[in-house]
């Protein structure tokens, strides 16, 4: 009996070794990949280290480096874009960009990660130019440069808004252990696109901004020179909206004040 107990304790443990080796051989020669997402518009090449792999869109899964990427468009007119990025394994990195003629009217989104502390996920968002309003699920969270804690793992949405920029918004997964690094190049608007909506007739009432009131500025932007300041629970005739609606010329009895964001307001119903 003794003998038989010992014979399947030796079996055991010869199994549980088996196991042990083939997942480290497992691991040691098919290593975990990481993966990699480029987008562009309109369609162009895809070099990785000074090798074309393919078109956009492109999307593989390569061993876990940094590489160097490259995106050249079909139409020789616009401007080729390459960034160093570090692939990460298990984990997906997205690099989408908007082609034009020139640097500075090309946008895009860069999503990387690295591992950190802890294992709550952690965003960090950072854009050109800086200053930029950010959005995680819809909900205002700052500006740029930001980076954001606590974070629940899984899909949000991320976006970034500036006066006289295009929009920019971009679907992201967020994974426990990891900083997720977001850089927003940000497009200036067409001039032809940088409009307001006048006419307008409704009143709103200051809120969120607590005994330090609001800045009112000379123009809707945040880096522009401020020209007075609001309280909380104020009320305020809307006088123009930018096209956005995330800014608002207030004023009283047609007398403009300046422009503050709208996100620090409240409609006044039956107005």
């Amino acid at each position: 009996m003794i003998k038989k107990i010992k014979l399947i304790f030796t079996i055991l443990i010869s199994v549980f070794l088996t196991i042990i080796i083939v997942f480290f051989l497992i691991g040691y020669f098919f290593p975990p990949k990481a993966g990699l997402l480029v987008v562009s518009n309109p369609k162009a090449d895809v070099f990785i280290d000074g090798v074309k792999v393919g078109e956009t869109p492109y999307d593989a899964a390569l061993k876990p480096k940094e590489v160097l990427i490259k995106i050249a468009p079909l139409d020789p007119r616009l401007t080729s874009y390459e960034t160093r990025v570090r692939l990460v394994a298990k984990v997906k990195t997205v690099l989408q960009r908007d082609l034009a003629e020139s640097d500075e009217k090309s946008s895009g989104i860069l999503v990387s990660f690295e591992k950190v502390v802890g294992k709550n996920p952690v965003i960090s968002v950072i854009s050109d130019p800086d200053k930029a309003q950010v959005k995680l699920d819809d909900q205002v969270r700052g500006f740029t440069p930001l980076e954001l804690g606590s974070i629940d793992s899984g899909e949000h949405k991320l976006s970034l808004s500036l006066f006289d920029f295009m929009t920019k918004e971009v679907n992201i997964r967020t994974y426990p252990g990891y900083k997720l690094t977001a850089f927003f190049k940000l497009a200036p608007v067409p001039p032809q696109e940088q409009t307001v909506q006048k006419s307008l007739n409704f009143k709103v009432q200051i809120v969120k901004v607590g005994k330090d009131g609001l800045n009112v500025r000379e123009k809707p932007d945040l880096s522009s020179s401020e020209v007075g300041q609001v309280k909380e629970d104020e009320e305020y005739s809307v006088l123009e909206e930018t096209e956005n609606k995330e800014w608002y010329r207030i004023g009283k009895e047609d007398v403009s004040l300046g422009w503050i964001p709208s996100q620090y307001t409240k409609k006044i119903e039956g107005n």
